[in-house]
């Protein structure tokens, strides 16, 4: 994991920066600091790539070290993240983001229903 290249979403952080992006920030005093500490490092990191370290705790669940860009950090944080290499997604890949998406829309109650579906029925359903 710690392999992995991020960069910075260089046009959301540009639109956040923007007078017509300020809406997105929270004007929570407590909040507000961190936010600009991450705008800060995100501005810092804009025109390169980046690795994130990663730890295992006892349990074997994985952090990283880093306070304030992460993936694992608050809305703004993990939105700004890119991964520096993307991949087409092919049909495999819309297979299970079809999978997600059900489970995290999850109209009629269907996520915790048994998943019965094979690829070759997805299939029918990808256009």
């Amino acid at each position: 994991m710690n392999s992995i290249k991020f960069r910075i979403n260089n046009d959301l952080l540009n639109f956040v920066l923007s007078e017509e992006g300020k809406f997105l920030l929270n004007n929570d005093k407590n909040v507000e600091i961190q936010q600009s500490i991450i705008l800060k490092i995100a501005t810092f990191y804009k025109d390169t790539y980046f690795y994130l370290p990663t730890h295992a705790d006892w349990r074997g669940r994985i952090y990283t070290h880093s306070m304030f860009i992460t993936y694992q950090g608050s809305d703004l944080s993990s939105s700004l993240l890119l991964f520096d290499k993307g991949e087409i997604l092919n049909n495999e890949g819309r297979y299970y983001l079809y999978i997600y998406g059900a489970n995290a829309y999850n109209e009629n109650n269907i996520s915790k229903a048994p998943f019965f579906f094979t690829k070759e029925l997805i299939g029918l359903i990808i256009i």
